[in-house]
């Protein structure tokens, strides 16, 4: 299986000092734990690299996958029954890591979109109620978590999700283009495409500012 890599940086000058493996294909987004190692979200798909069509989507095969300060593997997680669920953008969220994922399989199956996984313990699948099992249409865009929360938007579905940290479903609420989510001072806030910059709660959405601006697909406190 051919294995992409994880590149390290200098800020200072903004120099490249190394690169380790991902141990995995399409490396699509990194978190850095509070003791050092790095959880690493590996997609699966591999693409063309001039127009970016995707390769091998009957047979890719997501991780997610953990690594120390030096690059060395330590666990590695997969999902053998959800093999097309790309695994594309992660939170971390106490001794857990939040991975939200994008279905690329038969759009009528319906696959949760949204997993927590403790290093050394299986994956926990965040499933929806029945009745919303296609809110999201297969795609999460981002992901986010507090204390208590995981999120997860969709802006194919016009939606956000909310689960709590044993992965229960909580609570559904629709914005249209609904992408864009962090976490700033313990409470979430998410971003469209519209304009409009929402606090997001169990109970509902509450808007905190309106602009002319199209936010893109991600949003990070700073």
């Amino acid at each position: 299986m051919a294995v992409s890599s994880c590149g390290l940086w200098e800020t200072a000058r903004y120099t490249r000092l190394t690169d380790w493996p991902s141990h995995g294909i399409g490396p699509h987004d990194i978190k850095l734990l509070p003791d050092g190692r790095l959880a690493v979200a590996n997609g699966g798909i591999k693409t063309d690299p001039v127009d970016r069509t995707k390769l091998n989507i009957p047979d890719m095969r997501p991780n997610l996958t953990l690594l120390a300060e030096d690059g060395a593997l330590i666990d590695q997680i997969d999902l053998p029954d959800l093999y097309q669920n790309s695994i594309r953008h992660l939170a971390l969220c106490g001794d857990a890591i939040a991975f939200a994922m994008q279905w690329e399989g038969e759009p009528t199956e319906p696959v949760p979109q949204l997993g927590l996984w403790t290093p050394g313990k299986p994956a926990v699948l965040c499933r929806p109620p029945e009745g919303q099992a296609f809110t999201l249409q297969g795609y999460a865009g981002s992901v986010a978590a507090t204390a208590d929360r995981v999120l997860i938007t969709s802006p194919k579905g016009g939606a956000l999700m909310m689960f709590d940290l044993s992965g229960n479903h909580v609570a559904t609420h629709y914005r249209a283009d609904l992408c864009g989510a962090a976490v700033a001072g313990g409470s979430f806030t998410v971003t469209d495409g519209l304009g409009a910059a929402w606090a997001a709660t169990d109970t509902g959405l509450k808007v905190l500012a309106q602009s002319d601006t199209q936010w893109d697909n991600h949003l990070i406190a700073l």
